[in-house]
């Protein structure tokens, strides 16, 4: 018996990766900015980003995500626009701040302040939250989307919220780990047998 415990405390503690899970970011609100030359003011936008909390990773007192796309659609569900360059997802749990950053260049697209959202991983679903605290694009820079230079000024009456797709799928490291474990579990209990069969 001791020996079937020890096999399964050494395979549980082994350090594995987190299961990974899809993640949808969306912030709605009134839209001012503008996509490729073309002017918006008063629209209600949301920003849909997708993410994957496989790629998680710590930065100092922030918590990034890194999203596959970032998407802008009006009410209508017509894009605005799409970006087509790297982009995070940012969480600082102590402040409630989030919103999306370049992984690559100092550059934020937006980001808001709500006490909602104090103590957010940036993880896990949660939400709606609302809030009007908002900065835009650093410093009125634009930047690459699928209709060209694009640039968010401002975003008022924001709803957030954080959904996850489903259950979340266990790593193939967390699967070798479990197998691996169940096999010492099993070779254990057999030794065991042939012991007690011999006496």
């Amino acid at each position: 018996m001791k020996l079937i415990v020890a096999a399964l405390l050494a395979a549980a503690s082994v350090s594995a990766p987190a299961s990974a899970a899809v993640i949808t970011y969306s912030f709605t609100g009134t839209f001012s900015g503008s996509a490729s030359g073309v002017g918006y003011s008063g629209q209600r936008v949301t920003f849909t980003g997708i993410g994957d909390t496989a790629s998680a990773r710590t930065v100092s007192d922030l918590t990034l995500v890194n999203l596959s796309s970032l998407t802008a659609t009006d009410a209508t569900g017509a894009t605005v626009f799409s970006l087509t360059e790297a982009v995070s997802f940012v969480a600082r749990p102590f402040n409630g701040a989030i919103g999306f950053v370049s992984p690559t260049v100092d550059r934020v697209y937006f980001a808001m302040t709500t006490a909602g959202t104090g103590g957010y991983n940036g993880l896990s679903a949660t939400g709606p939250f609302t809030g009007n605290a908002y900065e835009g694009t650093t410093a009125g820079a634009t930047f690459a989307s699928n209709f060209g230079p694009s640039r968010i000024d401002g975003l008022t009456d924001v709803s957030f919220r954080a959904t996850t797709a489903g259950a979340a799928v266990p790593e193939p490291a967390t699967w070798g780990l479990m197998l691996a474990g169940f096999g010492l579990a099993g070779g254990a209990m057999r030794v065991r047998r042939r012991r007690v069969a011999f006496a």
